[in-house]
């Protein structure tokens, strides 16, 4: 898929030994940008060790990184971070190489802000997609580490917990006790709800604006920052909407063993459904669907299991609905045996028999069970 080798030279005539393979494109794996001073030692240990990794976890070239930098097992793992935020198609890893803009000291450590972009393949713009502020520390050995940013600001946050849930905040702001323990309630109704243990411990981290909640990542800018995000496996939930109470990410969380390996539109079709989205329930998310979606783009069954580049709105609502009407026909045991089919043939199987809909018929419309959940209205955890 890839061939050729390119070199990369820096300014001040140093030769810095890193080879990377480029694409069939000719696009280099990773662009150095000349601001970078390489006649610094620690500076070529540095970027030596980041456009490895770099060009490894994109998948530029084979095999694993020597260099091993980011030992955390977290949600802030560096590699998480470029793949699950920088990485989301083969079009921005191929048009686009994640441009390494600086390398300074700061105090004891070093940042390294890298620029990941795109390239609009009609226009020929750049569209930049963000900047992610890599923090390295030199160990006793002359190796480079990667830091958590998370921990150098949480530690100056006050927290109060309240059952399971630690809320961290800054330290002028004040958070609701109403809407910290009903996110509590909404856990353990949850937990009810589909008979599992509730958890032992939750990390609520509210930030107070999705800048902010970025930043904990490590991530200066962002193009499109989500209001919100969880990580189940570490019972970790960030929020970017100044408020502790936040059931869609709470639900991720309660029921982490259930979704583990859920197909995407029932995993986030459940959290929507009783969680919401933002502010919303989702009576009102399927209103505001209905009233901006014209009726010929609504994806049809099929369609919303099958059509790999389906918007998030069509995601989240239809899933939603999907679940819902499964569970007024069916209860909540029908949507645990939805949550554990693992290959999409057998999701659409079981709510295609669910829903009495032919899986074959890729005109089957889900109109009417968006109209059902505007004239019906059920009790839902978070609403």
């Amino acid at each position: 898929m890839y061939r050729g080798l390119i070199t990369i030279f820096f300014l001040h005539y140093v030769f810095v030994p890193i080879t990377i393979q480029a694409s069939e494109s000719g696009i280099p794996a990773v662009r150095v940008m000349q601001r970078i001073d390489t006649s610094n030692p620690t500076v070529r240990v540095i970027l030596a060790a980041w456009v490895d990794s770099l060009a490894t976890w994109r998948s530029i070239q084979t095999g694993t990184t020597e260099w091993n930098i980011d030992k955390t097992s977290s949600a802030f793992a560096q590699k998480k971070l470029v793949l699950d935020w920088f990485g989301q198609s083969g079009d921005i890893i191929k048009t686009y190489p994640p441009t390494i803009m600086s390398i300074e000291p700061n105090e004891d450590v070093w940042f390294v802000r890298t620029l990941f972009a795109t390239v609009d393949t009609h226009s020929g713009h750049v569209i930049p997609l963000g900047i992610l502020r890599t923090v390295f520390s030199i160990d006793d050995n002359k190796k480079p580490q990667v830091d958590n940013p998370y921990n150098s600001w949480i530690k100056n946050w006050s927290v109060v917990r309240i059952g399971p849930i630690s809320f961290y905040h800054p330290h002028e702001k004040v958070l609701s006790r109403e809407r910290m323990d009903g996110a509590v309630r909404y856990m353990e109704s949850v937990s009810r709800m589909f008979d599992v243990e509730p958890p032992t411990s939750i990390t609520m981290v509210v930030a107070r604006n999705r800048d902010e909640m970025c930043n904990l990542l490590g991530i200066e800018f962002y193009a499109f920052p989500p209001t919100g995000i969880a990580y189940p496996e570490f019972s970790l939930i960030i929020s970017g909407l100044n408020d502790p109470y936040y059931p869609h990410e709470i639900t991720h969380v309660v029921l982490r063993e259930l979704e583990k390996d859920a197909h995407p539109i029932i995993r986030e079709g459940v959290a929507t459904w009783l969680g919401g989205s933002i502010n919303d329930n989702l009576a009102q998310l399927v209103v505001m669907y209905l009233e901006g979606t014209p009726q010929q783009d609504i994806p049809s069954f099929v369609g919303l299991f099958t059509n790999p580049d389906i918007s998030q709105d069509d995601q989240y609502v239809l899933g939603a609905v999907v679940c819902e009407a499964i569970a007024q026909r069916h209860g909540v045991n029908a949507i645990k045996r939805l949550l554990a089919a693992k290959s999409t043939s057998e999701v659409m199987l079981l709510a295609s028999r669910y829903l009495d809909l032919d899986p074959s018929d890729k005109q089957e419309s889900l109109i009417p069970f968006l109209n059902e959940v505007v004239s019906t209205s059920s009790a839902k955890p978070g609403h």
